[in-house]
């Protein structure tokens, strides 16, 4: 996660990298007018994300797959040298979020808090990370498959925690019933220049535009990457600026999931009906 771009008198919307793009760059990047209907308004400094709420994925063994993944990808294509995303940053996106200030900051701890009862709904997820995806030709990511329900029974999660958020008068960028979840492999807004990252056609100042993530790069290993079943221990919410001690993201909070159960599935207490 990085700094927001600078503001540009053009129409520009967030895409799924989380970069700003301008209409005919969505149609060059992303393949169509479609993305650009779905894509966000670009965050101004007034509501650019500061936070994002997430689960981690700490298995070393998972990072070490996804680096064998990401040097296979690089090695095909020279070009995307340094759009690997650090292998210890691994984990899903929830969803975004602003925190204008510290009174901000503390109401979204206190949301993470009032969230511990949506957590003990479900015990800790094992999730199957299998299989290439991409959003256009700015993002690579291994994609989750349905993982014997508890990738839907997330999603759900996912939606109810950010109501919560909502609740607590945060602003939040999540729409209902719309998570995909992934873990993002690279990313070209890595090695663009500019603040985030960002890269116009009609806007940079003699800079090199970003590298494309070519299919013909990845297209025969779609349905042959698999990273195996990985359990998730927790959520967090985290900081988009800075990095902790073990190279993961400054967390702000966390809430542990379940070891065991405490409700069924259908949200009966354990011994109801």
């Amino acid at each position: 996660m990085d700094d927001m771009e600078a503001p540009t008198s053009a129409e520009v919307r967030t895409a799924p990298d989380g970069v700003a793009y301008t209409k005919e760059e969505f149609m060059a990047f992303f393949g169509g007018t479609r993305e650009w209907d779905q894509a966000a308004p670009r965050a101004t400094k007034h509501n650019a994300p500061t936070h994002f709420v997430a689960f981690r994925l700490p298995s070393p063994e998972l990072h070490a797959e996804v680096q064998r993944v990401q040097q296979l990808v690089i090695g095909r294509d020279g070009r995307l040298a340094g759009t690997d995303v650090p292998p210890e940053k691994s984990h899903l996106t929830a969803f975004v979020l602003h925190c204008a200030d510290d009174e901000a900051m503390a109401r979204a701890r206190e949301a993470m808090n009032a969230c511990a009862p949506l957590l003990m709904a479900i015990p800790r997820p094992t999730l199957h990370l299998w299989g290439l995806g991409s959003f256009g030709t700015r993002v690579l990511y291994v994609s989750v498959g349905e993982s014997d329900g508890y990738r839907a029974r997330l999603s759900t999660i996912v939606d109810d925690v950010a109501a919560q958020f909502r609740a607590f008068g945060l602003a939040v960028q999540h729409e209902t019933g719309a998570w995909v979840p992934h873990v993002t492999l690279l990313k070209t807004s890595r090695v663009s220049g500019g603040p985030r990252g960002a890269w116009s056609s009609r806007r940079h100042r003699g800079g090199v535009p970003p590298p494309s993530i070519a299919a013909v790069a990845f297209d025969d290993l779609v349905n042959e990457v698999d990273l195996g079943w990985h359990t998730l221990p927790s959520m967090e919410l985290c900081a988009m600026q800075g990095v902790g001690a073990d190279g993961f993201y400054h967390v702000e909070a966390a809430l542990p999931f379940p070891s065991i159960c405490s409700f069924d599935f259908d949200g009966a207490v354990d011994g109801e009906s």
